[in-house]
């Protein structure tokens, strides 16, 4: 039972204490619960002005959560009337989410010191990877070098091997030619001295046969010859003995018959003698003739087998030198072929470094043309630019002639030369206006490659006297800055005082912007969120009017002279 008292004691002091923070306001204008943040949201009530309300809690961007009857929900400040209960829950939100900031820049400052220390790392790494490839890549270029050396080394220690084996090979083949030469000679010479001999033995032998035969054929021819004179003059003898015997017959055939026989004896002896000596001088004659002629024919045969001889060595020499001369031109050819091989080789090898050397070449060749393709890609897009903005330029011509035509008819009869320049100064102007408005004017345009975020501020323009207008955009978020060079207290993001722009269109649409920046005081330097709905609401129709509200004052501005500002420009910061 204590322990229940204590619990339901406990449980009335919190209620007590719950009851005590409840913060009361009232509405200041009529409008919407929102069933979150997003205006866009779902309405879960609506409301009216000076009713009144529960505020539970700031949820920042300058929206409450608030109880109305039996709706929860969320509504601007706006529509609020602040007190010092909200602006505590403003200043505990602002706080939280200031202890937020802080810890997330710490996380941001310690990721950024890890990244940049990463950076680092990987910028060592990359620089001692860089150095190790460079190292590398000058050993690879030293050993291909030394290899390149070695290799043109070795080809000039094989070609001069080569040189010296193909000296040494002819060498060679000149002594073989020689020896062979020497041999063949030799053989030949041999061979021929061997065949001479034999050829002269055989010659000799036929020579003796035809010497015996001519010494046969001449001993007959004279024993017939001396046979028929020793006929013939025995024929004569007869006739004269025949005469005388009849003449001795006459005187005294006795004495005739004995005279007769002597004489006839002594003559047959002396004829006798006579055809010996004859027979033994022709047989002598007849022996020299045939010696003779036998002798001149010999040495005619002689003359001819040496003839022959000399004709059938020189043939051998020939056909010798011609063998070794094929012998050489075969060898030369193969030597040749190696040579070739080798040069091809060589060839083959530098056409290879040639091919690595055009690849590069290649390389950096395509790298020039995608260089090139992307010059002209641009050039034909500021060309095409040129090109489109020349067109409207055309189309405002045609427009204000199209006018000047209209004038012209109108006032055709009171045309000066003064009207002329009025409206040739209106066209200039027009055209200029016309090209002011489609170009986008820059104060800061740049990409950070670190945090992958683009920034984009263009320049002041003036859209009334003493007001200009920029616009800013960070990354996904965008911005609109209000100048005016006058003081209307501070702009301020306080919610009890906060500033605020409204601005009204032709349209009858009002987009109305609160200060989102710090606090700033003298001039009225106005900073707010600008979202993608008040974009669309502002690119459909030109300015009417704009409220300019400070913490010490306001300033309404009727006559805007760039009524079209954000329709033309808002692309800007696309």
């Amino acid at each position: 039972m204590k322990h229940y008292l204590i619990f339901l004691f406990l449980i009335l002091i919190n209620t007590s204490f719950s009851q005590e923070e409840l913060v009361k306001t009232k509405f200041i204008e009529n409008g919407n619960i929102h069933q979150t943040v997003d205006t866009n949201s779902k309405v879960v009530a609506q409301f009216k002005s000076n009713q009144k309300c529960t505020v539970l809690e700031y949820s920042g961007q300058n929206i409450y959560k608030i109880q109305y009857e039996e709706a929860v929900g969320f509504v601007s400040d706006n529509f609020l009337e602040i007190n010092d209960d909200m602006m505590d829950l403003f200043y505990e939100y602002e706080e939280r989410e200031m202890r937020k900031l802080i810890a997330e820049e710490e996380n941001r400052k310690k990721k950024i010191q890890d990244i940049v220390e990463q950076t680092e790392k990987r910028k060592r790494d990359s620089i001692a990877k860089l150095e190790e490839a460079k190292r590398q890549k000058a050993l690879a270029l030293l050993r291909a070098k030394e290899l390149l050396e070695k290799q043109r080394q070795d080809s000039i220690a094989k070609l001069e091997k080569e040189t010296q084996l193909k000296a040494l090979e002819i060498k060679r083949l000149e002594e073989m030619a020689l020896k062979r030469k020497q041999d063949s000679i030799s053989k030949i010479q041999a061979a021929e001295a061997k065949a001479l001999a034999k050829q002269q033995e055989l010659e000799q032998q036929r020579l003796a046969a035809l010497a015996a035969q001519r010494k046969k054929d001449s001993i007959a021819e004279v024993r017939a010859a001396e046979a028929k004179a020793l006929a013939k003059q025995q024929e004569l003898e007869q006739q004269r003995i025949a005469a005388l015997a009849a003449q001795r017959k006459k005187d005294s055939i006795a004495e005739v018959r004995a005279a007769e026989a002597k004489a006839l004896a002594r003559q047959q002896e002396l004829e006798q003698q006579r055809i010996a000596a004859l027979a033994a001088q022709r047989k002598k004659d007849s022996i020299a003739e045939i010696q003779a002629a036998e002798a001149k024919a010999l040495a005619k045969q002689q003359e001819l087998e040496q003839q022959r001889i000399a004709a059938l060595a020189a043939q051998r020499k020939k056909d010798s030198i011609a063998e070794i001369q094929a012998a050489e031109a075969k060898r030369e050819i193969e030597l040749k072929k190696a040579l070739e091989q080798q040069k091809q080789e060589a060839l083959e090898a530098k056409k290879k470094l040639d091919s690595i050397a055009k690849a590069k070449e290649a390389e950096k060749q395509k790298l020039a043309r995608e260089l090139e393709l992307a010059r002209k890609q641009v050039e034909e897009l500021k060309a095409k630019r040129i090109k489109d903005s020349i067109a409207k330029l055309e189309a405002s011509k045609r427009l204000l002639e199209s006018k000047q035509e209209e004038d012209i008819s109108i006032n055709k009869n009171t045309k000066t030369s003064k009207a002329q320049e009025v409206l040739q100064k209106q066209k200039a102007d027009v055209s200029a206006s016309l090209k002011f408005r489609d170009s986008c004017h820059y104060q800061i345009n740049e990409y950070d490659r670190f945090y992958n975020i683009r920034t984009i501020r263009t320049d002041a323009y003036n859209i009334a006297e003493h007001l200009t207008v920029e616009l800013y955009k960070q990354g996904l978020k965008t911005n609109v800055f209000f100048n005016l060079s006058e003081s209307l207290g501070c702009a301020s993001y306080l919610p009890n005082q906060r500033s605020s722009v409204k601005i009204t269109l032709e349209n009858g649409q009002i987009v109305s912007f609160y200060h989102s920046w710090d606090i700033h005081c003298g001039e009225f330097l106005f900073k707010a969120n600008l979202n993608k709905a008040k974009i669309s609401s502002l690119e459909t129709s030109p300015i009417q009017s704009i409220l300019l509200r400070g913490t010490e004052g306001s300033k309404e501005i009727t006559n805007i002279t760039y009524n079209t500002f954000f329709m033309d420009k808002l692309k800007c910061v696309e």
